[in-house]
């Protein structure tokens, strides 16, 4: 992590220690869901985990590209932000082949996985498009109340 700045390593560690609190709630909520009514939402108790874990992880990286934290100071975001939403919209499109059902049997299956994918991939260009209009929209009250 030599490539970040202080901020950023500090954005990091924060947000890398909420989303382990918040992938221990998720898991501990499905552990007391599976004991008390013997629900199994996924085909297998290894798949629930991976979901649960795609949770921790999207909202990590969507907070560290919201708070700046995600690209280093030497990377293009707009380049890699249009690579992300490219790559997000193929892989929606294949997670939604008639050929790999998402849910069998009131079970969710591992095809989940390719939308899981192109949902985090998407989200992360629209952050990091959103941050970029919402600094340009601050900096620029920033420069009228200069003015006034």
């Amino acid at each position: 992590m030599n490539q970040f700045d202080e901020y950023q390593k500090y954005m990091r560690y924060k947000y890398d220690s909420h989303a382990f609190k918040l992938l221990l709630f998720l898991v501990f909520i499905n552990f007391v869901v599976g004991i008390y009514t013997d629900f199994q939402w996924a085909e297998t108790s290894g798949l629930e985990h991976l979901i649960l874990s795609y949770i921790a992880v999207i909202y990590t990286v969507i907070m560290y590209i919201y708070h700046g934290a995600y690209f280093n100071k030497k990377q293009n975001g707009k380049l890699y932000a249009g690579l992300f939403f490219a790559i997000g919209l193929l892989s929606l499109i294949t997670g939604f082949s008639p050929y790999s059902p998402i849910i069998v049997d009131g079970k969710i299956t591992s095809n989940i996985i390719m939308l899981l994918n192109g949902g985090m991939f998407l989200l992360i260009a629209i952050t990091y498009l959103l941050r970029l209009y919402l600094e340009k929209r601050k900096n620029e009250k920033e420069g009228e109340e200069y003015y006034d």
